[in-house]
């Protein structure tokens, strides 16, 4: 009994202590946001990291979890909308059709680059990118991407319009024309 009362006389004080903190102690001050723009920005240059790197599984973390979430029936592989597996399978297969359609060796680095992004409202923005070899931009019928992000839970994320149709290709999204200084797309 003795030992019950020892035991719990000490639970209650750490558990007290723990809340309690120093009285001088106070909140790490609030960091602003970035803006909109700001925030895809750094989204879509993490992604190209990850692609340039040839870090595909990184490069899946920042597909939307909507495409990325383990689907009925426990998860299995066959079911889901784009399990890793098949996402790294559809990137290595669409750099191998890049390198061939630009009549490159398929050991030649590809580059890709974050031109600009744009916002249209504050949950969908596009990323305009752009492929590169040695430099030069790659002449593969139209070497500039748009792909579509979007907000979900605070956090931009690639999800394109077709993205119950399984995992994006590599450069999928439309065609793009450059944009502006602004970030806006310009007809040429």
């Amino acid at each position: 009994m003795r030992i019950h009362l020892v035991a719990a006389g000490i639970l209650v004080t750490l558990i007290s202590a723990g809340c309690g903190g120093p009285a001088d102690s106070a909140p790490p001050p609030a960091q602003e946001p970035p803006s909109t723009e700001q925030a895809l920005q750094q989204r879509a240059e993490a992604a190209v990291t990850a692609l340039n790197a040839g870090d595909w599984l990184g490069l899946h973390e920042l597909l939307s979890p909507r495409i990325r979430q383990a689907k009925f029936p426990f998860g299995l592989e066959a079911v889901q909308t784009c399990p890793p597996n098949q996402f790294i399978l559809e990137m290595v297969t669409g750099l191998a059709d890049l390198r061939a359609q630009a009549d490159l060796d398929q050991e030649a680095v590809l580059t890709w680059s974050v031109i600009g992004v744009t916002v249209d409202d504050k949950e969908i923005g596009q990323v305009y990118l752009t492929v590169s070899h040695d430099g030069d931009p790659l002449d593969s019928g139209g070497n500039q991407i748009i792909q579509r992000w979007m907000v979900r839970d605070a956090e931009w994320w690639h999800e394109e319009e077709d993205w119950r149709d399984g995992c994006p290709k590599l450069g999928s999204g439309e065609e793009a024309a450059e944009p502006d200084a602004q970030g806006n797309a310009s007809e040429s």
